[in-house]
């Protein structure tokens, strides 16, 4: 199956089909920051990025994701600035 990396568990629990096993993996913005940073995000099929478009670093790293793969595949409203992008890096060369 897919994998999917997100910055929210919830997410993750939602989108995965052997959630138990991957909750205990760490899903934060940090970890979302050091997996780009390392590279590391090469392995997953979809990143999930939820984000609050009103916190800087958030919506820095939301500019920096869409330069590096282009648009989103779909982006999710939720109102008050809260955004969910949802990356599809199966069609991305990000060599």
């Amino acid at each position: 199956g897919e994998r999917v990396y997100s910055n929210d568990k919830l997410i993750i629990y939602y989108a995965d089909r052997n959630p138990e096993e991957n909750l205990k993996h760490l899903y934060s913005t940090d970890m979302l920051y050091e997996f780009y940073h390392t590279n590391q995000l090469r392995n997953y099929d979809f990143i999930v990025f939820s984000l609050d478009d009103r916190v800087f670093r958030e919506s820095l790293l939301r500019q920096t994701l869409t330069h590096l793969w282009g648009y989103p595949a779909h982006i999710i409203d939720a109102g008050m600035e809260q955004y969910v992008f949802i990356f599809d890096l199966r069609e991305t060369e990000n060599d």
